[in-house]
């Protein structure tokens, strides 16, 4: 346990979580969020995940938890070499025990434990503006420049796009090589990115409990296997683009999105949404393909916690990739 407070006659621990905490936190969750996450997304979330987790939490003598602060590890390539960044997730405090100081006194205790030199590079997260201002004001916070551009398109318009001779698209198994194949292919123009590789792309849509998700290669007429990926989810009359990685010095983005919105349009889905860093090279790509920049839906600010060993702002606002496969929220 790393500091004690005392607040409503009771004195408070952070410590670090343990599996023990699954009811209590889930309890906390349901109080926080109006709402209840289950057992088995928590599971598949920070136990069975290929990174492990760092949570720390704010609990009562009696055992009782009251804050939550953590999330998940990502293997990032930075520049070429594997580094930990944290993915901040599910961040919450009891509203009985606000303005004690306990939420980020807790926060302050999981930079002691898990952000110094050796350990993550930077943290970041898609908080909502309110969220993110109290992060900035008492936890030093900081919004990626340039912010998320969201994306939307006609499938019809899009599907316009297709050459002839452009190349073609097949559904891919999460077993398949060609996950890291195309990672190790496309990694360099990628200098802060998520590690994506079959690992990563089998646990965040094959083994999600819930949701149920399309991933789409591409490959050229001509010879090999694919050398582009995307990765759907289906909603209705429209599809949310989750997850995207493409070479920038092809058309390979332009063509596999024409490809797979023409067959998304004999099913009847109208649309397609994407999120991605307003100044990526995969913006251009989008436009091109025809999609167009539209209200962000959601109110998420891409924001960050630096400290001294990290990237400097101005590079990693330049050089992170994310999409909403780095997020949580479909």
């Amino acid at each position: 346990m790393d500091w004690m407070a005392e607040a409503h006659g009771q004195r408070f621990f952070a410590r670090p979580y343990s599996v023990g905490d699954n009811d209590a936190v889930l309890d906390l969750w349901k109080t926080v969020f109006h709402k209840e996450m289950d057992l088995r997304t928590w599971h598949w979330k920070y136990l069975e995940n290929p990174y492990g987790h760092r949570i720390y939490l704010c609990a009562a003598e009696d055992g009782t938890i009251v804050a939550l602060y953590g999330g998940i590890p990502y293997r990032f390539n930075l520049n070429g070499e594997d580094v930990e960044v944290i993915h901040l997730m599910d961040l919450m405090s009891h509203p009985d025990y606000r303005g004690e100081g306990l939420f980020v006194r807790t926060g302050h205790a999981f930079f002691d434990a898990y952000c110094r030199k050796g350990g993550a590079s930077f943290l970041f997260g898609f908080p909502g503006r309110h969220h993110f201002e109290l992060g900035q004001k008492y936890l030093g916070y900081e919004a990626v420049k340039g912010g998320c551009m969201f994306l939307a398109a006609q499938t019809a318009t899009v599907a316009k796009k297709k050459k002839a001779f452009g190349g073609k698209i097949q559904a891919l198994s999460t077993d398949d090589a060609a996950f890291d194949r195309i990672w190790h292919e496309c990694k360099s123009h990628y200098p802060l990115s998520i590690v994506r590789n079959r690992d990563f792309v089998r646990w965040r849509f094959d083994q999600h409990p819930s949701r149920k998700y399309e991933i789409w290669g591409w490959r050229p007429f001509a010879r090999g296997g694919p050398r582009a990926y995307a990765v759907f989810q289906t909603q209705n009359d429209h599809a949310l683009l989750m997850d995207i990685l493409a070479s920038p010095a092809r058309r390979d983005a332009v063509d596999l999105l024409a490809r797979v919105a023409s067959s998304f349009q004999k099913t009847g889905i109208q649309q397609i949404h994407a999120w991605l860093p307003s100044n990526h090279f995969l913006i251009g790509g989008a436009i091109s393909a025809g999609f167009h920049r539209a209200p962000e839906p959601t109110g998420i600010i891409p924001g960050l916690r630096l400290f001294d060993h990290s990237p400097s702002l101005d590079w990693i606002s330049e050089h992170l990739f994310y999409t909403m496969a780095d997020a949580d929220l479909f």
